[in-house]
């Protein structure tokens, strides 16, 4: 079986699992800590945004209780 002529075959590296448990840990930490980071600021954009709608709505409402007509955020009493 073995041709003196041929070259041996070359071992084909296996993928292997061995994965260190800790550094894997660090990374997710790391990973939250960043999603943490984010979100902060994306909840804060949104409640912020939340607040002004629901301002200009009750504005709206008080500018159409007492008569008056809202153009471009402004109530126009006529």
């Amino acid at each position: 079986m073995n041709n003196p002529r041929l070259p041996a075959p070359k071992r084909i590296p296996h993928w292997t699992t061995s994965v260190n448990v800790s550094q894997m840990l660090q990374s997710m930490q790391r990973a939250r800590t960043m999603f943490g980071l984010i979100r902060t600021p994306i909840l804060i954009l949104i409640a912020f945004l939340a607040g002004l709608m629901f301002e200009r709505s009750q504005g709206a409402e008080a500018c159409t209780d007492q008569g008056g007509v809202m153009r471009d955020g402004v109530c126009w009493n006529e």
